[in-house]
């Protein structure tokens, strides 16, 4: 009888990449040579791409820092749950306002003016009008623009959302998982 550990990896490959990632996760528990064989780059880079195709920015920073993810062991694993923690985050930050390219449209009007957010707490709408309003993040996270409250959340995309019942700001948010994965040495600081 053939044991476990003697099988190819390439056999392991093609079955960890038929697996989702619970899977994977409940597999890892098994045996240390099973969690060794799950961690590998093979399985997660995958699973990462697979994942993030439609998501707004990854793609192209997926394919830009690859090689830099490959330098060491388990790094798209580490990568991978670092991005899909960060893509559940729904409360902004300062850098999330002013590094990210935001648009704003009125609810009923579907036409979106280019909007830039600074650090000293005003940001300005482009168009129609080129004026300067304030912004604040509250301890508890909430935003208010213009003295108003309003929410934010991600879309299905990954895209940030802040909207109340009358404006709608939406940016990418790809600026934030490039600092993000920036602080954390996953890319390097020329991206």
């Amino acid at each position: 009888m053939l044991e476990f550990i003697q099988l190819p990896l390439e056999l392991f490959y093609l079955i960890f990449h038929k697996l989702d990632e619970q899977a994977l996760r409940s597999l890892a528990r098994v045996s240390r040579y099973c969690n060794i064989l799950i961690s590998d780059n093979v399985v997660w880079s995958r699973m990462a791409l697979n994942r993030w195709e439609d998501k707004e920015g990854m793609r192209e920073v997926c394919d830009r820092n690859r090689r830099f993810w490959f330098e060491s062991p388990g790094a798209w694993k580490r990568v991978y749950d670092f991005v899909e923690k960060e893509a559940t985050r729904i409360s902004l930050d300062a850098n999330d306002l002013v590094e990210n390219i935001w648009y704003c449209a009125p609810i009923d009007n579907p036409r979106d003016t280019l909007v830039e957010f600074y650090q000293d707490g005003t940001y300005i709408h482009h168009l129609p009008f080129k004026q300067y309003f304030s912004w604040t993040i509250a301890s508890d996270g909430s935003i208010c623009l213009n003295q108003k409250p309003f929410r934010s959340y991600r879309c299905p995309n990954w895209n940030l959302i802040i909207s109340n019942d009358y404006l709608v700001f939406k940016s990418s948010g790809a600026e934030s998982f490039k600092r993000k994965l920036r602080e954390f040495n996953f890319i390097g600081p020329e991206n």
